[in-house]
């Protein structure tokens, strides 16, 4: 960050991604520099330039978590061409956002077509911070710097104002915390046992896990207060059958060490090799079956992490968990979308991956556990 501050950038018109990224760069690693706690404001529209800056920027830094707030155009009208609306195609490109440890991101939405003027209509696609402003075209080649410090606060001002009045539908619902919290999270979602989707850089194994297989991998003398949890939470996923989405990297990575994302490692050992093909073979089976989903995706499209999850839960919202490792434990955090339109488009979203090139088909998925398996 103090590199990308020294970038040259002024108050001028630029052409061109690479000078658009730069000068970009440049302002937001001097406002995370800076210790500015006002948030960065965000354009229901974005650019791959300015994605790319902002995962990069904020990856690097260092200190507090820095806000990012963002509206999000969700229209009900399918009728409106898909450039002129931002709806559930942006909110997953949003995703990355939420994979960064030292962002506290928050997005709200306004449900409406694109005819009542918005903060930055100059460009589609504006950052907004406390001492200027960038508006940009969608595809990221031009870029207007401004930094006329009651022009910024104008233009801020009319963001709020919307943001204000818009819904609050995704917002970092807590601080970090212990696997115990997460488990009575999932406990009250799976209650219901409405239809789940889970999205993940690995599928979660605890759902193919028993008691049995539990005790044999659990720390003799860790965590014993946590473990009765544990085996509790156990049970309450032996039941589910959700929907899984997961890439191939992360059963590459449970076929060589045996890490479990799921599973805190102060609890559980990794599993041995014959524990490993067990749990490989019974996801098999599982997707075999096609009693629910099983596929691959393909993470460019669809980005996964080991550290980051989203869980759909229909009728009652969706939970992005982000697992952070720190010296002393692993905690967690999770970001929380309760609105049930936007949940179900998120459904129908993913229901749609079935005819896209995301989504991988039943042989390929099929094939590439049975790969594992041989490796193992």
């Amino acid at each position: 960050n103090e590199a990308a501050s020294q970038l040259r950038c002024s108050e001028q018109y630029i052409e061109g991604s690479r000078a658009v990224a730069a000068a970009v760069a440049s302002l937001v690693a001097n406002h995370i520099l800076s210790g500015d706690t006002r948030p960065l404001l965000l354009s229901p529209f974005t650019n791959p330039t300015l994605d790319h800056v902002l995962v990069e920027r904020f990856s690097a830094a260092d200190g507090a978590p820095v806000a990012l707030s963002q509206l999000l155009i969700y229209a009900e009208n399918r009728d409106i061409p898909r450039e002129w609306v931002s709806g559930v195609s942006v909110l997953t490109r949003t995703l990355p956002f939420l994979f960064l440890p030292k962002l506290n991101y928050e997005a709200r939405v306004v449900r409406h077509v694109m005819t009542e003027p918005s903060p930055g209509t100059l460009m589609p696609v504006y950052l907004l911070l406390p001492k200027a402003a960038v508006m940009m075209d969608i595809q990221g080649q031009k870029a207007y710097i401004i930094m006329d410090r009651q022009a910024v606060d104008n233009l801020r001002l009319a963001f709020s104002r919307k943001y204000i009045n818009a819904a609050s539908v995704l917002k970092l619902a807590t601080d970090a915390h212990d696997f115990s919290e997460s488990i009575a999270l999932y406990n009250d979602l799976f209650s219901e046992k409405r239809r789940c989707s889970m999205i993940r850089y690995q599928p979660p194994f605890t759902l193919f896990a028993d008691e049995k297989m539990a005790l044999q991998l659990a720390r003799p003398g860790a965590a014993l207060q946590s473990l009765p949890a544990l085996l509790e939470h156990l049970q309450m996923w032996s039941a589910q059958a959700p929907d899984l989405y997961f890439c191939e990297e992360g059963l590459l990575q449970f076929v060589r060490t045996g890490k479990m994302f799921d599973i805190p490692p102060d609890l559980c050992d990794a599993p041995d090799i014959p524990t490993r093909r067990e749990l490989l073979l019974r996801l098999r089976r599982a997707a075999e079956s096609d009693r629910r989903t099983l596929r691959i995706v393909d993470p460019a499209q669809l980005a996964l992490t080991p550290s980051m999850c989203v869980n759909v839960f229909q009728g009652r919202g969706v939970v992005f968990c982000q697992a952070i490792r720190e010296p002393d434990g692993q905690y967690c955090r999770e970001y929380l979308m309760q609105d049930p339109n936007l949940t179900e488009a998120l459904l129908a979203y993913l229901d749609d991956g079935h005819a896209s090139d995301w989504l991988r088909s039943q042989k390929y998925t099929l094939d590439f556990i049975d790969y594992c398996l041989r490796l193992l």
